[in-house]
């Protein structure tokens, strides 16, 4: 949108805030169901439980599998979501196969420190970078080159934080991991 200065885009950048955004925290089930280390961990809902969610659920999404986690055999976890509590497994109800009980894999590692690696500044996803982007690096690059160009003040990401006051210098630097390729 030329004459605002704002770009927007679906998945090319992102910024990671702290806090979850507004919208999720209306109804705090997701954050707090990727709250637990383990299927069987009670939860209460608070700030730092959200907060700790907020991190997991963003792991989750632009990495695949954060390495902080231990996949359980499927078959066993499912066995086992009988033994879930009844209010952990409405965290999951509507969105979670098998009464919302189903959680399949235990933090064994601390979350943050993957969760500040993705922090500071406009990313490009992980999962982009290493499945798609690296794909054809030089053309990813003359695509940001001339974006950078353009008069931008603001992205706005439609994944996680948006309306980021930003500029296009800051933009081309998210694709600089392409330039070792």
């Amino acid at each position: 949108h030329k004459s605002s200065g704002t770009l927007l885009v679906t998945d090319a950048v992102q910024r990671i805030d702290d806090e979850p955004p507004a919208i999720i925290q209306e109804d705090p089930r997701a954050l707090l169901y990727h709250a637990r280390d383990d299927m069987f961990q009670i939860v209460q809902d608070s700030p730092s439980n959200r907060r700790k969610g907020w991190r997991r659920m963003v792991l989750f999404g632009l990495t695949f599998q954060p390495a902080g986690i231990k996949i359980l055999d499927s078959l066993e976890a499912l066995k086992l979501t009988k033994q879930v509590d009844n209010e952990m497994k409405k965290l999951g109800d509507g969105a979670i196969p098998f009464d919302g009980g189903f959680y399949p894999w235990e933090w064994i590692e601390d979350d943050l420190p993957s969760f500040k690696a993705l922090q500071g500044g406009l990313l490009v996803a992980p999962i982009l970078q290493k499945l798609i982007l690296n794909r054809e690096p030089e053309k990813v690059l003359q695509w940001a080159d001339q974006v950078a160009k353009w008069p931008i003040k603001r992205i706005i990401p439609c994944h996680l934080a948006n309306d980021i006051k930003t500029n296009g210098k800051e933009f081309r630097r998210a694709f600089n991991f392409l330039e070792d390729l």
